[in-house]
């Protein structure tokens, strides 16, 4: 298919392309600003390392939520957490109650993005043209990677967290709206003839995505 004639994948793209700036906005802060509220270099590896760990944990949510609800639908599920995660880490001073929640809330919203979102992009895209196609998206990305850092320093610097995490958080569920008007892919309830069973191996396998 001609690139851009894909409309279910130029949606995607605009709401990666939302998503990315969020998190160029919040992200290349947020170890930054744990660091000025008091926590030790140790203690923000160890929060990082907490949210890793409790992915894994929230992974098996993901699949039921997928065949309850659909692809589509839980891919909305985790951009609304990734919206909620952003603000939660303003109220953060030291370590406290406030970072739980926090580190909760990011492993839930990464579990369920990321999970679902590479499945999306490999269900609507076309193998022939998938070349292209993710060279697009990654140019989008890196436009909204400069643009986020400049937008958060700023924010910031002027305003304060809340407001530039707010506004991180406000852009990511922005990035709900491209994905209403996508097409639900169907979903198999049948693993592939050869596919290792869920309760064996199914969490390593779907422990492979981006590291975000």
């Amino acid at each position: 298919m001609t690139l851009f004639a894909n409309r279910d994948l130029n949606r995607l793209a605009a709401h990666s392309t939302l998503l990315h700036l969020s998190w160029a906005i919040f992200g290349s802060f947020s170890a930054v600003f744990l660091l000025r509220e008091g926590l030790s270099l140790a203690a923000i590896f160890l929060c990082f390392a907490a949210i890793i760990l409790l992915r894994f944990a929230f992974r098996p949510a993901v699949l039921f939520s997928v065949r309850a609800i659909g692809l589509r639908s839980t891919l909305i599920v985790g951009t609304f957490l990734n919206g909620v995660q952003s603000p939660l880490l303003a109220p953060v001073h030291g370590v406290d109650v406030a970072l739980l929640f926090y580190c909760v809330v990011a492993a839930l919203a990464q579990a369920f993005y990321w999970t679902c979102y590479h499945a999306m992009f490999a269900a609507i895209g076309e193998a022939a043209s998938r070349g292209s196609q993710v060279g697009w998206r990654q140019l989008l990305i890196g436009i909204a990677g400069i643009v986020g850092p400049v937008m958060g320093g700023l924010m910031l610097t002027v305003a304060g967290p809340w407001v530039a995490f707010g506004v991180a958080g406000v852009i990511s569920l922005a990035a709900i709206v491209p994905l209403l008007d996508v097409l639900e892919p169907p979903i198999e309830p049948i693993a592939p003839l050869g596919a290792f069973p869920f309760y064996k191996r199914g969490i390593l396998l779907l422990g492979s995505d981006n590291m975000h």
